[in-house]
Formats: C-alpha cells, sequence, structure tokens
C-alpha cells in the first residue's frame, strides 16, 4: 500500500514524498527489504523516484514532479502494480520564473516615449507550466518585468496573464 500526500497532489519543482508498506500474498507486512519496487511518473512527463528503503518492509519514495495537472503515478512491486496504482496526483504549477515567462503585444516592437503602450505577460513555472494561481500569478508577473521597466498592473485577464503598461 502507499500512504502520503504524494499519492494525491505535488507542486511542480517541488520534491513529493509517500511510504509504500509492502506485505505478501496473505497480508503480512514484510520485514525485511526482498522487494523490487519502482516509481515512474508516467504522464505528462516521464520523472523516475528514488527509494529509502527502512529494512522493514517500508520504503520512503521521493520524486519531482515537473508537469502541472493531473500526473499519472505507477508503482510496482516485482513488475507488478500496487493497489490504486496508478494514482492520479494533482499537481499545481510552481513558482513564478522571469526567465521563463512571457510577454507579448504590439508596445514589444513598436511605443513612443510618453505615450501609453501596454503588453500582455503570461507568468509561468520553471518547466513552462502556465501559472493559475490567480493573484500570485498576476502579481508575479508585473514584479518580473519591473526591474527593467515603469510598469504599473492595469488589467488581470486570470491564469497568471495580465496586461501591463
Amino acid at each position: 500500500s502507499a500512504e502520503g500526500l504524494g499519492v494525491v497532489s505535488g507542486v511542480a519543482g517541488y520534491q513529493s514524498q509517500f511510504v509504500v508498506t509492502v506485505r505478501d500474498r496473505w497480508g503480512i507486512h514484510l520485514r525485511n527489504n526482498d522487494f523490487n519496487l519502482t516509481v515512474v511518473s508516467l504522464a505528462p512527463r516521464r520523472v523516475a523516484g528514488s527509494v529509502l528503503r527502512f529494512g522493514n518492509g517500508t520504503a520512503l519514495v521521493v520524486y519531482t514532479p515537473e508537469s502541472a495537472g493531473v500526473n499519472h503515478l505507477s508503482v510496482t512491486i516485482a513488475g507488478l502494480p500496487i493497489a490504486g496504482s496508478p494514482f492520479a496526483v494533482q499537481v499545481a504549477d510552481g513558482d513564478t520564473r522571469a526567465n521563463t515567462s512571457t510577454a507579448s503585444g504590439q508596445a514589444l516592437y513598436a511605443a513612443m516615449a510618453g505615450q501609453p503602450a501596454a503588453i500582455i505577460v503570461q507568468a509561468k513555472d520553471r518547466y513552462l507550466n502556465p501559472r493559475t494561481q490567480q493573484a500570485d500569478a498576476d502579481d508575479s508577473a508585473a514584479q518580473a518585468l519591473q526591474p527593467a521597466f515603469n510598469l504599473t498592473l492595469s488589467r488581470r485577464h486570470g491564469g497568471g496573464v495580465v496586461r501591463v503598461s
């Protein structure tokens, strides 16, 4: 069996973890490390997990999801899926990164000094997942550009997309 938040939810770019308890075919908890445990995130992006065996039939699994949305996590012992596997893990987008966020709009190419101009900024995390946490994403998008330009947030479009001028 698998227990812990890592089989239910996670955040892109942050470690998730859960504990696997290995039992034999009669349901008796194994008390050794004599089992072949494999953990792989199948979709949308393949990510392997690391396994730390405690020597008492349990193991800590640690992995770092990269794709926001539903990730399918396969946990097998000796090639056979454990109960509940593959798990549907809901992964939230990670922290906004200026170097992966994008900007669009005519004002990027042509603007006149002293005249209003606007651009659209799409906040993204380090794995290029669009930010969906509304207020945080919108504010982060504007803040990411603030050092380079004198910008003000003029309209929130939602989903990490803001219009700045």
